[in-house]
């Protein structure tokens, strides 16, 4: 019978094991849980006195990017939304506004409901647990892939590099990890499905506010900051 002790680098490792507890979350000894307030919200203030302190220091050197005075004849080109909403504007480069407007977010918003209930909450399962048969999955994640890829292009009125690039990364780093032995493929095997879920959803918000806050230019050409400046 293969060894199904948790803690090995490929089996589901209960999170208060994980801790140190070496106990089920059942038999957790109250007086060894850590209580948010005041260690974590500490830590939470410090981190927000080191940000805030960050953006005060830089803002004596650098100048906020104000345009001129707002004319309700004239509107400038670009128009951009603030950084925040920048990612999805640059969606609206690629789709019609009822997806990038709409669809997007609403998908989201639900994807990040749904991501705590994949899989039991006191396991955190690897993607490709030692042991297990790696065909099925490979090829289920191959056909994910795929169709995402083409639910991606077919329907955009330019190709989302943007989109495409970072998935098929992910992808592709999720299925090597199931036959990679060296350190990295061990470590990126070990990790959850979860956590590859919310890395590759937060790299796409990433790049994509990142291509619309400095590479868009007039018409939402494409430009280099360093050449034309950020606009």
């Amino acid at each position: 019978m293969a060894d199904s002790t948790p803690g090995t680098p490929h089996e589901p490792r209960p999170l208060a094991e994980s801790a140190g507890n070496g106990g089920s979350w059942a038999d957790r000894d109250p007086r060894s849980m850590v209580l948010w307030f005041p260690r974590f919200f500490l830590m939470e203030v410090v981190a927000l006195l080191l940000v805030g302190g960050g953006l005060a220091l830089l803002s004596l050197w650098v100048d906020a990017p104000l345009l001129a005075m707002a004319d309700p004849t004239t509107t400038p080109d670009p128009s951009k939304a603030p950084w925040y909403f920048v990612g999805l504007q640059e969606l609206l480069h690629y789709y019609p506004p009822v997806v990038a407007g709409a669809l997007v977010p609403a998908a989201a918003i639900a994807a990040l409901v749904a991501l705590p209930y994949l899989g039991r909450p006191e396991v955190r399962a690897p993607l490709w647990p030692e042991g297990a048969s790696s065909g099925g999955r490979r090829m289920r994640l191959g056909i994910a892939l795929v169709v995402f890829l083409f639910g991606a292009v077919a329907p955009a009125a330019h190709v989302p590099w943007a989109i495409v690039v970072p998935t098929v990364l992910f992808g592709g780093a999720m299925l090597g990890a199931g036959r990679s032995r060296g350190p990295l493929g061990i470590w990126l095997a070990d990790r959850s499905l979860r956590g590859w879920l919310m890395a590759w959803g937060c790299t796409l918000a990433v790049v994509l506010s990142v291509i619309g806050a400095l590479f868009r230019g007039p018409g939402w050409s494409w430009t280099w900051p360093w050449l034309d400046g950020v606009f």
